[in-house]
């Protein structure tokens, strides 16, 4: 990290996720915005790493497979951000409070079916490669191994539980970008139904009688 000082890291735009994620990292290596510049550039993840291939930026967040390729690119990893501990969102399920109230049945089940789908991926990783062989198109072994370890490992949370913490930020960053929310975090997730899978032994029994650590 002490490389990076004077250079920059890409982000999307200020407040998202890769410019939280890149403050918390600089922090966390007692470095400042002053001597490593957190600079938006937009675009998708791709165009970002070629930017970084430009030397436009001298580093960006990325997400597997692409970590594969900026290996054979001649780039390094400089830190996994799994090691920082930090609560955040991945990817979640989305729905209104019409839908919660009129049909809770409906939402139990479909949460349900993404535990159950959490666990086939996890032990079943033939099928569930090629899967996401399929879906993203990948046919390098190693890149579609890297894929697999965080989309259906190291990036799930196998109980499903929204962690109130990262949902909190959120609203505080954009509140402090000048977005009028005026509900609380905690109006804005709903962790029964997840909740529900543990206390019923579901998650319990899909997962041989041990409940997963998270």
């Amino acid at each position: 990290m002490e490389d990076l000082r004077g250079k920059s890291i890409g982000v999307t735009r200020p407040g998202d996720l890769t410019h939280r994620l890149s403050k918390v990292l600089l922090k966390n290596f007692n470095l400042t915005e002053e001597e490593v510049k957190l600079r938006p550039i937009g675009g998708s993840q791709p165009e970002r790493y070629n930017a970084m291939r430009q030397d436009i930026i001298q580093a960006l967040l990325v997400t597997p497979p692409l970590d594969v390729r900026g290996k054979k690119d001649g780039f390094n990893v400089i830190y996994n951000l799994n090691e920082l501990g930090l609560a955040f969102i991945y990817s979640s399920l989305h729905t209104n409070l019409k839908t919660l109230k009129e049909r809770p049945t409906l939402v139990q089940r479909s949460v349900a079916a993404i535990a159950e789908a959490v666990h086939f991926v996890e032990k079943n990783p033939d099928k569930a490669m090629a899967s996401v062989a399929k879906v993203l198109r990948l046919n390098d072994p190693e890149a579609l191994q890297s894929a697999y370890n965080a989309y259906a490992k190291s990036l799930v949370n196998r109980r499903l539980t929204v962690p109130a913490s990262a949902v909190a930020e959120a609203v505080e960053v954009a509140r402090q970008a000048g977005t009028n929310i005026k509900r609380k975090p905690a109006d804005l997730f709903d962790n029964t139904f997840a909740e529900n899978l543990d206390k019923s032994g579901f998650l319990k029994e899909i997962w041989g009688g041990q409940l997963p650590e998270k």
